[in-house]
């Protein structure tokens, strides 16, 4: 047998990507369908339910709607989900089959870019490839997973990375300045912290011109476009604002800065050395994707300061995070595979022992995860009983003495209003057949 012939076959990009599609999905698609409810939770009760299926159900649903800011971001792909799935439903609500598809938009996404990011690091591509999965198979997000308007987070991920991507390698080329634009436009109109991608793009593609990487008139409108898509959804957002979220600043607030300036160490470094003259696409990529997580954590912890501890996030964010502590482990792999090495004379089996260190953390918090995604499905279970016992006593005693955690809206007499809505009883009905 010839040498050639004796050489093990390497997957193609579309199988190694559709393997980890298929693992993803697999295992998120039934952990929605073990643990999310069918009715209504929180946000959706508003945006869902009052917002589109009652005025679509009397003819008066105004597609502007779907532009408008709701509770400070503009939401534009999570609305058009949610009413894809009323309107083939019969303006039926049902949450679980709009989580099956946030999970196959997720699971996809994910192994994209899992895949893609793992091939380009070296020796160290196994140990991130099988972190990686680690964090996108287990429920860290149990909230997004069993909720359908939870979907934002990894939509503006998703978005937001491909711009950035695209902004690091794509040609200046009349075709791939559309596209920039378009994924630029996607992300700003994802939630009110997507500005920050189209601007790290405008950013880039300017960088790039500098360095005779692009032409300049291309480049230069193609960044005034993102600019632009930046301030129309900071505009869009900034028309409704959060209430009850805001906290005294505190010294606690600056010790999560501190920390998270410490964590991102590895980026800064790489970042001084891209500076320096050791450069790549790859490199500038991962830089940008460092800092535009950078800056949605700092927006967290500065935004939402009552809920957030960059110590322990609550898993809605952690769509978002990840990302970040990947572009730090890429950048800490990027600087391990340099001319120079790591700083401070450091082994270049530094970077491998990191990404164990990180599988061992993850799998030791893990079980935490697990906890909360079974204690979530326990108290979606006593959201629809109390609803359930209310709509068939009437009895306002069983929605004023249940416990906060089985309320599936945080105010009691407005869910006592929603659920008396003839409206509303029709269209979470099946629903809430469904969860019985």
């Amino acid at each position: 047998m010839s040498a050639t012939a004796a050489a093990p076959r390497r997957l193609a990009t579309w199988q190694a990507i559709g393997a980890l599609f298929a693992l993803i999905a697999i295992v998120r698609i039934g952990m929605v369908l073990a643990f999310a409810p069918a009715f209504p939770f929180i946000d959706e009760w508003e945006a869902v339910v009052v917002g589109m299926a009652k005025p679509l159900r009397h003819g008066q649903f105004d597609p502007a709607y779907l532009l408008a800011s709701y509770n400070g971001h503009p939401l534009l792909w999570t609305k058009l989900i949610s009413l894809f799935f009323l309107r083939l439903d019969g303006l039926q609500f049902d949450n679980v089959p709009v989580c099956v598809f946030n999970q196959i938009v997720y699971a996809l996404g994910s192994a994209t870019l899992a895949w893609s990011a793992a091939v380009r690091l070296g020796p160290e591509r196994g140990w991130f490839l099988f972190v990686a999965m680690l964090v996108i198979v287990l429920p860290f997000d149990w909230e997004n997973i069993t909720m359908g308007w939870g979907n934002p987070y990894a939509i503006l991920s998703f978005f937001s990375v491909g711009l950035i991507v695209a902004c690091g390698c794509a040609q200046a080329t009349v075709a791939n300045m559309i596209g920039i634009g378009i994924l630029g436009a996607a992300a700003a109109l994802s939630m009110g912290s997507g500005l920050v991608a189209p601007l790290i793009g405008a950013a880039m593609l300017l960088w790039r011109m500098r360095l005779g990487e692009l032409s300049g008139m291309r480049a230069a409108g193609t960044s005034a476009f993102l600019v632009a898509c930046a301030w129309i959804g900071f505009v869009i957002g900034h028309t409704t604002r959060v209430t009850g979220q805001d906290a005294a600043w505190s010294s606690v607030h600056l010790a999560e800065l501190a920390l998270l300036l410490v964590c991102w160490l590895p980026a800064w470094l790489h970042l001084r050395r891209y500076l320096g003259g050791e450069r790549s696409r790859l490199d500038l990529v991962i830089l940008c994707v460092a800092a535009w997580a950078f800056v949605q954590i700092a927006a967290m912890i500065l935004e939402r300061p009552r809920y957030f501890r960059l110590w322990l996030p609550i898993s809605r964010y952690m769509d978002i995070i990840p990302i970040g502590m990947f572009a730090v482990l890429a950048s800490l792999c990027r600087l391990t595979a340099s001319r120079q090495g790591l700083p401070l004379g450091l082994p270049r089996a530094t970077a491998r022992r990191a990404l164990i260190l990180a599988a061992i953390g993850v799998m030791l918090v893990s079980p935490l995860a697990i906890y909360w995604q079974l204690r979530w499905a326990e108290l979606h279970r006593d959201q629809a009983q109390v609803m359930r016992a209310y709509l068939k006593t009437r009895d306002p005693r069983i929605l004023a003495d249940a416990p906060d955690s089985s309320l599936a809206y945080p105010s009691r007499e407005r869910l006592k209003t929603l659920l008396d809505d003839p409206d509303t009883q029709a269209i979470i009905g099946k629903a809430l057949r469904r969860t019985d």
